[in-house]
């Protein structure tokens, strides 16, 4: 069982990934965003916006879309996530042949919202909501 443990803890998947068409810069937010949570405005106590916030907005707004083409195949939901919003956004029929597959990601993600409260969704669900906008459109 330790040696499960220990495999567990020094084996991320994460660490296979393959950076070489990521930028430095993005790749260093990526891994930050890791670290916390995709916050959508100000959270906690004082409804401060937190490093969490800043980081997504700074990837949202110097993501390439080649690079969110990319890390949509990241391990991290929550990269995902921001990938597949930034293909969304940018680049709508890509997102459309990418649907099929995205909407069997049953894996979770964290979402601060406002205050203390966060919540969490299936990333299929957040694509389905995402498809019903652009029917609403």
């Amino acid at each position: 069982m330790i040696v499960g443990y220990s495999i567990f803890l020094f084996f991320r998947p994460q660490d296979k990934f393959d950076w070489s068409q990521i930028r430095p810069e993005v790749k260093d937010s990526v891994v930050m965003l890791q670290q916390n949570y995709l916050a959508y405005g100000p959270t906690g106590i004082n409804f401060q916006f937190s490093k969490g916030y800043f980081t997504r907005e700074w990837i949202s707004s110097n993501m390439t879309v080649l690079e969110a083409k990319i890390l949509v195949s990241y391990p991290t939901s929550a990269v995902r996530w921001l990938s597949i919003e930034h293909i969304y956004y940018n680049d709508n029929n890509y997102f459309n042949r990418l649907r099929p597959v995205l909407i069997k990601d049953s894996s979770y993600i964290l979402i601060g919202g406002g205050g203390c409260v966060s919540s969490t969704f299936r990333v299929c669900d957040l694509v389905k909501r995402l498809s019903s906008q652009e029917i609403l459109q």
